[in-house]
């Protein structure tokens, strides 16, 4: 049976937490399972489950987390700390977390490094710091890219987060998402602040 996962981006106290439904024949969601946790941000499929973000799962310090749990909502792992404020993207491959958090401005591979973004936008409001605002990796999953609203930028790191290239966009468009296409030559990005899709091709991680 097909499962479907919502998270709601709340306290335990007001219902946040993940919820699993099982599709029914006819099409409709039935409740399955819920696990409360503090306001999850994000959750991508892993091995047997899924790993998600947290936003501020620790009493002591306001750093994002994240953790992994069985796909039926069992068996959390420790929660982690993504080393930043509101960590909004993560991908996952085998024992590499990398996570990026929107008002630290970094990109992190949980547990091993941490790159912080220096320097500002044109629009004062929306981008006046980094913003980094999702991780991907290269289809080959040799280079992680990340987006970096407040910068106009594309950033292009190898696994160990050394960077390899960078590529900007016009100013003031705050690239959000991109997305490779499927013979992984061509990179789709969209922005948020100025709707538009931009194309690069790619090739040895530039």
């Amino acid at each position: 049976m097909q499962s479907v996962y919502v998270l709601s981006c709340e306290t335990p106290e007001k219902g946040g937490g993940i919820y699993r439904y099982e599709m029914t024949e006819s099409g409709a969601l039935k409740q399955a399972d819920y696990y409360p946790c503090d306001r999850p941000m994000y959750a991508t499929n892993v091995k047997n489950g899924l790993c998600a973000l947290l936003r501020q799962p620790f009493e002591k310090d306001k750093n994002g987390g994240c953790f992994t749990i069985d796909k039926d909502l069992d068996n959390p792992t420790e929660i982690r700390s993504t080393n930043g404020i509101v960590p909004c993207h993560l991908c996952v491959d085998g024992e590499d977390c990398y996570a990026v958090n929107y008002l630290s401005g970094n990109i992190v591979n949980v547990g091993k490094k941490t790159v912080t973004h220096e320097g500002n936008g044109v629009n004062p409001v929306r981008q006046d710091m980094s913003h980094t605002h999702q991780a991907i990796f290269s289809p080959d999953k040799q280079y992680v890219l990340c987006c970096d609203l407040g910068l106009d930028t594309l950033f292009c790191y190898d696994r160990e987060l050394n960077l390899i290239s960078k590529v900007k966009i016009a100013d003031g468009y705050g690239i959000r998402h991109a997305v490779f296409s499927k013979d992984g030559k061509y990179i789709y990005a969209i922005s948020e602040m100025v709707p538009a899709v931009h194309i690069f091709s790619f090739e040895g991680g530039r």
